[in-house]
């Protein structure tokens, strides 16, 4: 007969519920300040042998992971389209000089499809963390979609 696994202490829920809100350091403007706190704490859980928590921070920091890969394809998608921008900008400048069709609407498109999908991710990011969070704090496992990176 197996035993089953003890109920997480206190300390274990609040380590675990830092390492899923750790992912809102994403907000913060500090470059991958999400994924390190994440690891800070999964590190901790390995070291102090503390199961719940390593659980938690383990599926946080994957998702931090996977949320900072796509991010960054996000952001390298809009330099480029950007560089784009500007390079066909310059070969039409004499061209739109010389006609009345202006600025072309695509450009508020690219734009507009670029900041949604950034707040798209970060809304995600939040609500996620949260859910992770609440999840920690009453003892239950939480499961992000993620790329497990780390096993």
């Amino acid at each position: 007969m197996t035993q089953a696994p003890a109920e997480p202490s206190a300390e274990e829920r609040q380590w675990a519920m830092f390492a899923n809100l750790a992912g809102i350091l994403a907000l913060v403007n500090i470059p991958f300040a999400n994924v390190v706190g994440s690891l800070v704490i999964y590190l901790k859980g390995r070291s102090e042998n503390l199961p719940f928590v390593r659980e938690h921070a383990r599926n946080a920091l994957n998702f931090q992971i996977t949320f900072s890969i796509v991010f960054l394809l996000v952001m390298f998608g809009a330099l480029a389209g950007w560089a784009g921008f500007i390079v066909w900008l310059a070969a039409h400048t004499d061209e739109m000089r010389r006609t009345t069709t202006g600025f072309p609407v695509g450009v508020f498109a690219f734009f507009f499809a670029i900041f949604g999908s950034v707040a798209i991710l970060q809304i995600a990011n939040v609500v996620l963390s949260a859910l992770g969070a609440v999840a920690a704090s009453s003892g239950r496992s939480f499961r992000y979609p993620a790329i497990p990176f780390v096993r």
